[in-house]
């Protein structure tokens, strides 16, 4: 399924948005920040009993209420992520969590609870995770009380599953793969809950996923510096270059060749602009231009000057 794109508020008056939103999220009492109608917008994707959204808005409190639930039910453990300033509380089951930036929360929809927003000129932006609770009963029989529960920014879990949740929302998955990233976002909800210690041998697939998919992004974000290295990698995402390296050798690469492969392009498409081609390698991040030279051949067939 691809992401469905929501935009709520405006022309629409604040009924129908009220309306709107409460029939994509669940309904509740919800009341809009102080001097401003509700307002805001929402991606949202759903990979079978698993679903990954992202809500920026200008809310100032919702009430879900034991009448709301009698409307509606919608039985779902949801754990929403912090991202940005704001801070913003989560109340239920006689329990509190107050977040800050990057902070997670975990509510029941099945039961009541109220979240709060100080006022703010700014939209408050928010990740959200959400499991159907049949299958998350499946999966984490020892689910326990989890109701406002918080999970710290710092908990390398939750990091695992806030980046990788943000990748799906933007990838181009084939329907195949469906399955396979829902068990992958599963393993990671309970990951959070449990919070392992996650470098360790017999992770599970969810949690190599998501770090192949995190150390993916790093190299494509960083392939240009000369001083980019498996360590720094590895630093970055706090584990052991080991542990990189067998994510990234499990979906079929190494470091070293998506760092190479990266810069080559790079390099073509500068080659085909013009330029020296010495200066267009060390650009690229080369070190040595005899090295460039055989990496380029060996990959595209020809010297890079013919590709000018």
């Amino acid at each position: 399924m691809e992401s469905q794109h929501y935009v709520f508020g405006g022309a629409a008056g604040d009924e129908a948005t009220l309306d709107y939103l409460q029939s994509q999220l669940f309904v509740a009492a919800i009341t809009p920040m102080q001097g401003g109608p509700v307002a805001g917008a929402m991606v949202a994707r759903a990979f079978g009993a698993v679903h990954v959204s992202r809500l920026s808005h200008r809310l100032a409190r919702i009430d879900r209420t034991r009448r709301h639930i009698g409307i509606m039910a919608a039985d779902r453990l949801a754990l929403t992520i912090a991202e940005g300033p704001g801070r913003r509380s989560y109340a239920q089951a006689g329990r509190e969590a107050v977040l800050a930036d990057g902070d997670g929360a975990f509510t029941l929809t099945a039961q009541p609870f109220t979240t709060e927003a100080e006022q703010s000129h700014a939209a408050l932006n928010s990740l959200g995770v959400w499991i159907d609770m049949p299958e998350a009963r499946r999966l984490m029989p020892h689910l326990g009380s989890v109701a406002a529960r918080k999970i710290p920014a710092a908990s390398p879990a939750l990091s695992l599953l806030r980046d990788y949740s943000s990748i799906l929302l933007d990838a181009k998955l084939s329907g195949g793969l469906e399955a396979i990233v829902e068990a992958h976002l599963a393993d990671l909800l309970r990951g959070v809950l449990d919070d392992p210690a996650l470098a360790h041998s017999g992770e599970t697939s969810g949690v190599r996923a998501a770090r192949r998919a995190a150390a993916l992004k790093l190299i494509a974000k960083n392939y240009m510096r000369p001083d980019f290295t498996l360590d720094r990698l590895a630093v970055l995402l706090k584990v052991s270059p080991r542990i990189v390296q067998a994510a990234l050798t499990e979906g079929g690469t190494t470091f070293k060749e998506e760092l190479v492969r990266l810069r080559l392009q790079r390099a073509r498409s500068l080659l085909a602009a013009g330029g020296r081609v010495s200066d267009i390698a060390y650009a690229c991040g080369f070190n040595d231009l005899s090295n460039f030279n055989k990496a380029f051949r060996a990959h595209f067939g020809g010297n890079p000057s013919s590709f000018r």
